[in-house]
């Protein structure tokens, strides 16, 4: 639905977001999209929430003692961070990364019902930036934030590729498609020379140094 009205003309989610601080969706389309079997619809007053503002709040969750998580809570959870072992192995990776808790925000149950006297209201929501914290913004409207968008377009270029992250190589290789061919790979390092130092460490310089030595022993008649 969002996607669909990404870059109408006139009154586009874009617009709507940035200058009206809220989206309207069309009613018939927002039914829709609440009516899929693909939709999960949470009750926001059993959810513990914890006052931010007067707009919106959050929901904690302890990556060590998520199982005190009441039912309402440990669906939106799940609905997040994975379901089952995917999510005990997400609340893993984040207490292993020192982050003891992780929250969930979103809109306020009275800024929600005061809003919908003029109809469905609807916010952007994501994963926020993995470092010394991680959370989920349902209540969000700064769209202008580029971190959570990661990867690069399927069959792009090497020479894209790099230009789609900003020339940091380290990004780059991180996202090289199973298609790649490791000449393209060989490219996309010598492509950019000072990110390839800089993604350097003792261990991969001295494999890189395995290989040129087998590579110039090879020439050698």
């Amino acid at each position: 639905m969002v996607l669909r009205h990404i870059d109408d003309a006139i009154n586009s989610y874009y617009q709507q977001l940035t200058q009206t601080k809220n989206y309207r969706p069309d009613p018939a389309e927002a039914d829709i999209s609440i009516k899929s079997a693909t939709t999960e619809i949470f009750d926001l007053t059993q959810l513990k929430l914890k006052k931010h503002d007067d707009e919106f709040s959050y929901m904690a969750i302890s990556t060590t003692k998520y199982d005190k998580l009441n039912p309402e809570q440990r669906r939106l959870a799940e609905r997040i961070y994975g379901q089952g072992t995917d999510f005990i192995d997400n609340m893993a990776m984040l207490a292993t990364a020192q982050i003891a808790e992780t929250k969930i925000y979103v809109l306020n149950p009275g800024y929600v019902k005061t809003e919908a006297r003029s109809g469905y209201v609807g916010r952007a929501s994501w994963l926020s930036s993995f470092d010394n914290l991680s959370s989920f913004d349902a209540s969000d409207r700064n769209i202008n934030i580029n971190d959570r968008l990661r990867g690069v377009r399927r069959g792009a270029s090497v020479s894209e590729q790099v230009s789609a992250t900003g020339g940091a190589l380290q990004s780059a290789v991180s996202i090289i498609p199973p298609s790649m061919s490791l000449v393209d790979c060989y490219n996309l390092i010598l492509s950019n020379p000072a990110e390839a130092v800089k993604a350097l460490d003792n261990q991969k310089a001295s494999a890189l140094a395995g290989l040129l030595q087998t590579y110039l022993s090879s020439r050698v008649r």
